[in-house]
């Protein structure tokens, strides 16, 4: 199983700040994540998948 990563590595990893990530998380914009307690975790495979799809998405609406 892969370890799983907290909200500030994933900031990280997308390039932006918590307080986007938070925000994109209400607009259901993220990745999704899971709930281990209190605190929110995400799967890098998932979220490795979730920017392959967006990348696709983004690149199908500029090609139309």
């Amino acid at each position: 199983m892969p370890r799983l990563i907290n909200a500030k590595q994933l900031a990280d990893r997308l390039g932006i700040s918590l307080r986007l990530l938070e925000d994109l998380i209400a607009r259901h914009a993220a990745p999704q994540h899971i709930w281990l307690g209190r605190v929110r975790r995400w799967d890098p495979e998932r979220v490795e998948e979730w920017l392959e799809r967006e990348f696709e998405r983004d690149t199908d609406a500029m090609n139309t």
